[in-house]
């Protein structure tokens, strides 16, 4: 699946901004690159009840809106955005398991401790520590993601979904599960192309998928 890493901050205006520039940024150097937002919505100018979104739009420019509460981007991205290189998303400042860069242009703007996994920070404070990037700046901070998610040795090339959940496999059991599936698939005359092979089992009204 792709990686993903998400902007976050209190002004939206500065954060898409910057999150625009950054998928620029990463298209010119030849990555394909889908993007991601989250968003909560009241239903109604009077409605006290809000409805989150998360819009996805996918490397040909393909957009799709999903709706509904506690949405895991990371299932998400895994469902219909694998073709991409990376996810950049803004955001899903409470999932835990995302890495986030946090964006306060001015620099007045803290970093609330509750958020999890922040692995930088962009200001208009200059700064040499290698985990901050001025606002101005997007060519380093570009570098950076490159660097960190675009460099992997090697992707995963089995993944497990079981109860809407990902349960990570070490390499051992990605190949195991990998060539089993491919094994079976090599009987079938449809499928002698096989680059990507998807697998839903459906055991008590329970999905699991294996990609």
């Amino acid at each position: 699946m792709p990686p993903l890493v998400s902007f976050i901050g209190n002004s939206e205006k500065d954060t898409t901004t910057l999150v625009s520039r950054i998928i620029l940024s990463l298209k010119e150097q030849g990555y394909s690159v889908a993007r991601a937002t989250g968003t909560t919505e009241a239903r109604s100018e009077s409605a006290q009840v809000e409805e989150a979104f998360v819009t996805l739009v996918t490397p040909d420019k393909v957009r799709l809106q999903i709706t509904g509460n506690n949405q895991d981007l990371t299932l998400l991205s895994l469902r219909f955005l694998r073709s991409a290189d990376i996810v950049i998303a803004e955001g899903f400042e409470n999932d835990p398991h995302i890495p986030k860069i946090h964006v306060s242009a001015d620099g007045l703007d803290p970093v609330n401790k509750h958020f999890k996994r922040i692995i930088a920070l962009v200001t208009d404070q200059h700064s040499t520590d290698n985990t901050h990037f001025h606002y101005d700046d997007s060519r380093k901070l570009v570098r950076f993601i490159e660097k960190r998610f675009l460099r992997s040795p090697r992707p995963e090339q089995t993944v497990l979904i079981v109860n809407n959940k990902k349960i990570p496999l070490n390499c051992f059991i990605q190949d195991i599960l990998a060539n089993t599936v491919a094994g079976f698939t090599d009987t079938l005359k449809k499928a002698a192309d096989k680059k990507d092979i998807e697998l839903y089992i459906n055991r008590s009204g329970n999905t699991a998928s294996i990609s």
